[in-house]
């Protein structure tokens, strides 16, 4: 042991990786490449992911539903039953944990503590960076988690403290360590009743990854993985590989002298020479033009288990993972107490076995799959994890936001979720259930549950005083106010609009005021915590929430991600992002405002920011206008006369005391202009959508995608003879037929014919890809033109939709740019290149 080394260990949680979408692996990935170049050399790093049986009975005892006193305990048997099937489907059964363990060499713990403590707050804030919750380990806590992985065979607490040394004369190992130990076997070892088997993972691959480790987590076995990484300087690491680099250029040499010697081409060089010359400038590269340093790995892999065949068969499953990924799990022999002492979290590393890898290559061993939720308490159950079929149980008020919303398919079984969810509710908890029931759906389970059905019609006998109000109407804001903005909310359902839906019987005009009245209930009667669902189109329409949902685009189907984000790991401040960085996609959801409504919400609140300020009203090309000398707005001027207006733009230069010559054009030369420019793209774009769909006709024999295959088989032959003469160059230098300078200045042509093709052959290869593609990639915006081919004027929606910016030039030129022109292009080319392939007019 290292008597010079001080280590501290911290424990973290899981996020979701495995289920992530691609840029948010992307993100985490990038950000786990910088968590890993954050240590340098002086700093030992320890990962240690420690899968242990645990026992099932706790697990049960968590979700078991204890019987009460009423009639319901039927239901409640039933229920906990179907939990108690559940539970076996995943591996809820393992307790895992993951450690970081980092260390440094110091004189003494006075030197070496403030160090330790700054690496930890890095480190701590480098994991909130990726939303890991972490908990750095105290003395006793490190402790514990010595005691269980050396005491797997006991189902004793840890029972200690530290007076207990002083009171005992015993140290701390004795509280830790099992009955016994047995290193007497080569390839296995014994603690206690336990036995284990210690291998390292053997890196083969060429490429890794990120499942590899996902993949080993999720055996259902006892099962402890570590890797030990240790920095290399990086002017220490590039000056390494450069001497490789000039090591293998020497032997490059060397191999040259003995082929011309030899008689034949100086060229052929030993395969292996060649492909690590490849590789370490590749590195070299990587180290000096990328975020990449160079890291020393050791992956150790411990399998434990109650006796020798489920030992065998863990470590054969774990082989047949490292299989899968092209790697090798390599027994220790005769080292398996080196590789238990390595196992521990405590930063010692005695196996003498490591491999090189960059900083993206040790990242690729992503420590996070699937984030578990499985709450005590009160909680109820949500379904299994999707990845690792564990149980979901979620008490909802500990969480930051308790709400719910239940979405799915018709016939997808959001009804039979609601009522579930009710039924566990109510098995286990005293909060009060309130449903608004449109449909009368639920109403067999409140009178199944024993509960009170409240009818609200003209006929019925119940009645709800919407402007009764008491004093705990509210315990955090102003009880007056939230009531009357309650009834302002009620007399606007009174007056305006004639649509709505049914609540029973209640009349059609009044069936918003029937949920709204029973929501509204909960303020005055104090209820902390109630279950609505299934409320239909009914809300509180205030006049600010119809101005959120006709200002927002989520409303007409368009849905918008990456509004927030961290510039870098080193930010901790999520900030909001640009609109123009933002991911938008269109139509991903049904459109609950129609788009000419939000449209015209949209101009008449952008009017004072999109026109200029002499205007008093918007206009048709609000927005769309610049000048095309200085890229300014265009402003609308209006010239009064005895007959009519005179509109025309000038732009707006001189405003903002800039120098462009104040050119002006006539609004209606403008509208006619660009009407007849669209018109005219429409007509092309439909004359191409009809070129396509001809081409999609043609003998597949004539299709342009299968002539790609001749053009590279062409290629290849082609590439192949130049091959062949270059290596009958040698032959003819050393017969005399061709002096030194020719072989030289042969050799030097033929390699770039052969480059020159061969960098042909991946562009026909690339092109007869894209090709095979294009014809359908580009439909979605032919049909968008083609819904304008009857437009008969000029209107705020086609511009909207079709249009970038118009640009008014002098002598009333005018530029415009169309939407999608990058799809009309790659059209284009593909139909004209069709067309002159196969001498088809088009």
């Amino acid at each position: 042991m290292n008597s010079r080394l001080y280590t501290k260990s911290i424990a973290f949680e899981d996020i979701n990786y495995q289920l992530a979408q691609n840029e948010d692996k992307t993100a985490i990935f990038e950000n786990w490449c910088d968590f890993l170049n954050y240590f340098d050399s002086s700093i030992f790093v320890q990962l240690s992911f420690i899968n242990q049986k645990a026992s099932l009975n706790e697990f049960r005892k968590r979700i078991n539903i204890p019987a009460q006193e009423d009639a319901f305990n039927d239901i409640r048997s039933e229920y906990s039953g179907m939990l108690q099937s559940q539970l076996t489907k995943g591996n809820n059964g393992l307790v895992k944990k993951k450690y970081i363990t980092f260390g440094i060499e110091a004189d003494s713990l006075r030197t070496a503590k403030p160090k330790l403590e700054r690496i930890e707050t890095d480190i701590l804030n480098n994991f909130k960076t990726l939303g890991v919750k972490t908990e750095p380990l105290s003395g006793y806590e490190r402790l514990k988690v010595l005691h269980d992985v050396f005491n797997m065979d006991s189902n004793e607490p840890f029972r200690f403290s530290f007076d207990m040394v002083a009171r005992t004369g015993l140290s701390t190992k004795d509280f830790i360590a099992p009955t016994s130990f047995d290193f007497r076997e080569g390839k296995c070892f014994k603690m206690g009743r336990t036995i284990g088997a210690v291998s390292f993972l053997q890196i083969l691959a060429p490429e890794l990854n990120d499942r590899m480790l996902a993949d080993f987590l999720e055996m259902d076995s006892n099962i402890t993985v570590n890797f030990h990484i240790r920095t290399i300087d990086q002017a220490k690491a590039i000056k390494s590989i450069k001497s490789k680099i000039t090591d293998l250029d020497k032997m490059k040499i060397e191999e040259q002298k003995k082929a011309v010697r030899s008689g034949y081409d100086m060229d052929i060089i030993p395969s292996d020479l060649a492909t690590f010359g490849g590789e370490a400038k590749r590195l070299l590269q990587d180290l000096q033009t990328r975020n990449e340093r160079l890291f020393l790995v050791t992956i150790l892999i411990m399998n434990t288990a109650t006796n020798r065949q489920k030992l065998e068969n863990a470590v054969f499953q774990t082989a047949a993972i490292a299989q899968k990924y092209n790697c090798a799990l390599k027994r220790l022999d005769f080292q398996q107490e080196e590789g238990l002492m390595s196992s521990l979290p405590i930063g010692v590393n005695q196996v003498e076995i490591e491999r090189g890898l960059t900083t993206s290559s040790t990242a690729v061993f992503v420590p996070f799959t699937t984030q578990e939720l499985f709450q005590g308490g009160e909680a109820l159950y949500y379904g299994l994890n999707a990845l690792s079929n564990n149980m979901i149980m979620v008490d909802r008020k500990q969480l930051k936001n308790p709400n719910g919303l239940i979405l799915g398919t018709p016939g997808s079984g959001k009804s039979f979720s609601a009522k579930r969810e009710m039924t566990n509710a109510f098995l286990i908890t005293e909060d009060d259930i309130i449903v608004c029931d449109p449909e009368a759906e639920y109403f067999p389970l409140v009178q199944k549950l024993g509960g009170q059905v409240i009818r609200i019609s003209p006929v019925s006998t119940d009645y709800i005083n919407p402007l009764d109000i008491n004093t705990n109407y509210s315990e955090e804001e102003n009880p007056l106010t939230l009531k009357s903005d309650f009834i302002l909310s009620m007399c606007e359902l009174i007056v305006g609009g004639k649509d709505g839906f049914s609540i029973g019987r209640i009349a059609k005009r009044l069936n918003q005021m029937g949920v709204l009245s029973p929501m509204e209930y909960k303020h005055s009667a104090g209820v902390k915590f109630d279950t609505v669902f299934k409320t239909g189109d009914t809300a509180k329409w205030t006049y600010k929430a119809v101005q959120r949902i006709l200002t927002n685009e989520v409303y007409i189907g368009v849905l918008a991600q990456g509004k927030r984000g961290t510039p870098n790991y080193k930010v901790r401040v999520v900030k909001s992002k640009d609109e123009s960085e933002w991911v938008k996609v269109e139509n991903a959801h049904e459109a609950l405002v129609s788009y000419e409504d939000f449209m015209a919400v949209k101009v008449m609140m952008q009017r004072d920011m999109r026109c200029s300020p002499d205007q008093d009203e918007a206009h048709l090309f609000s927005g769309f206008l610049f000048c095309g000398d200085c890229q300014q707005p265009m402003i609308r001027k209006t010239v009064p006369s005895k007959t009519k207006k005179y509109i025309y733009y000038v732009c707006s230069t001189n405003k903002h005391s800039r120098t462009c010559s104040p050119h002006s054009i006539a609004a209606k030369e403008v509208e006619e202009k660009v009407f007849r420019a669209i018109h005219d793209q429409i007509e092309l774009v439909i004359n191409l959508e009809h070129a396509l769909a001809m081409i999609e006709r043609l003998p597949s024999q004539s299709r342009k995608a299968f002539n790609y295959e001749a053009q590279i088989a062409k290629i290849e032959e082609e590439i192949e003879r130049y091959q062949k003469l270059k290596l009958g160059l040698y032959e003819n230098f050393i017969g005399g037929v061709i002096d030194k300078s020719e072989y030289f200045e042969f050799r030097s042509s033929y390699t770039k014919i052969i480059e020159d093709k061969q960098e042909a052959l991946l562009r026909v290869k690339k092109e007869m890809k894209q090709t095979v593609t294009t014809g359908t990639t580009e439909r979605n915006w032919v049909t968008l033109f083609k819904q304008y081919e009857n437009v008969e004027e000029l209107n705020r929606r086609v511009l909207m939709s079709l249009v970038d910016r118009i640009l008014i030039h002098e002598n009333h030129a005018i530029e415009i740019v169309f939407k999608y022109r990058d799809e009309y292009q790659q059209t284009l080319e593909y139909v004209l290149g069709y067309a002159d392939e196969l001498d088809i007019a088009v």
